[in-house]
C-alpha cells in the first residue's frame, strides 16, 4: 500500500545541480531499457530517446523518499518513468502484465524484483497479491477504536537490497529453512493480510507476533544488531512488535501495537504513524 507521507516528481536540477540525475544512475538505466529493446526483450515500450534526451537536459526524479530504507524509492522512480515515457496506450486494466513490466525496469537495480513496490506507485492504491498472476486494487479497512496503530520505525540506517535478496535465495535452497520458516511465514502473513482487511484487529495482532517471532529466529541477520533486543523486549513484554520492511538489514521496520504513546515515549522522534 501506499506511503501518504512520501512522494516524488520530475523536476529540471538547474546547471550546477546536475549531479542529482547521475547519483540515480538514470543513464546507466536508460541505457538499460536501451539493450533490452534493442534484444526485444523490452515487455512495455518506452520513449527511450525522449528518457534520454530529458535526462541530457537535466531532468531527475525528485523525491521525499528515502533510499535503502524499504520504502519504495527505487520503485516510485520505475513508476515515474513508465509514467512519463510509456506508450500512450498503457497497460492499466490487467495488472499482472503491468507489474511484469514494472519488475523488469526495477530488476536493474536490484537483480531481480517482484514489481510490486513500482506499482503499488503508479496506482497510488493498495494492491491485494493472491499470487503471482492474481491481483487486485483493494480499499483500505476504516480503523476502529479498538485498533492498534501501524508504525514505522526509522533506524537511521540505509541498507542496499541486492546483497540481502542473494542471502535470502540461498537460504530457500535449504529444505529445512523452507519448511520451519518460510512455509509458514507465507501462511502467517497471508492471515495478517486478511485480518487487516477484514477488520479483525485481535487476529492481526496474534498473527504479527507469529510473524514477528519467525523473523527474530531465522531472519536475525537482517534486523540491524542495534535494534535486536527491542525486537525480542516486544515480543516478550507484548507491548509492540515488529516486521522487516522490504529486504530488512535497516531503513524502516514496520510495527504495530496498542499504546502509542508508549512506543513513543520508548524510541522517540525515530518512529512515525501509519494512519
Amino acid at each position: 500500500m501506499p506511503l501518504a507521507a512520501y512522494s516524488g516528481h520530475w523536476a529540471k536540477a538547474k546547471p550546477r545541480d546536475t549531479a542529482l540525475s547521475l547519483q540515480q544512475n538514470l543513464a546507466q538505466l536508460c541505457q538499460h531499457l536501451e539493450g533490452l529493446e534493442k534484444a526485444k526483450t523490452l515487455l512495455a515500450p518506452l520513449q527511450l530517446q525522449k528518457f534520454r534526451k530529458d535526462l541530457a537536459s537535466g531532468w531527475y526524479f525528485k523525491s521525499t523518499i528515502p533510499g535503502g530504507y524499504g520504502a519504495g524509492s527505487s520503485g516510485a522512480l520505475c513508476a515515474a518513468i513508465y509514467d512519463r515515457y510509456g506508450a500512450t496506450e498503457k497497460i492499466r486494466k490487467d495488472l499482472a502484465p503491468l507489474k511484469n513490466a514494472l519488475a523488469q525496469i526495477e530488476s536493474f537495480f536490484h537483480g531481480s524484483s517482484s514489481g510490486t513496490d513500482p506499482l503499488v506507485s503508479y496506482l497510488s492504491k493498495a494492491v491485494h497479491l493472491f499470487s503471482a498472476e492474481h491481483l487486485e486494487e483493494v480499499s483500505l479497512p476504516v480503523r476502529g477504536s479498538d485498533a492498534p496503530f501501524l508504525f514505522l520505525l526509522d533506524t537511521q540506517k540505509a541498507r542496499k537490497t541486492e546483497p540481502l535478496v542473494k542471502i535470502f535465495l540461498e537460504k530457500c535452497q535449504d529444505q529445512n529453512f523452507v519448511q520451519r520458516a518460510l512455509q509458514p511465514l507465507l501462511q502467517f502473513n497471508k492471515e495478517a493480510i486478511e485480518n487487516y482487511l477484514q477488520g479483525d484487529w485481535e487476529k492481526l495482532r496474534s498473527t504479527y507476533q507469529e510473524i514477528s517471532q519467525l523473523q527474530l529466529t531465522y531472519f536475525a541477520e537482517m534486523i540491524p544488531e542495534v535494534f535486536q533486543e527491542a525486537w525480542k523486549k516486544g515480543l516478550m513484554e507484548g507491548k509492540y512488535c515488529f516486521k522487516l520492511c522490504g529486504a530488512g538489514g535497516g531503513g524502516f521496520i514496520l510495527g504495530i501495537s496498542k499504546d502509542w504513546d508508549g512506543v513513543k515515549k520508548t524510541f522517540g522522534d525515530q518512529v512515525q504513524l501509519l494512519e
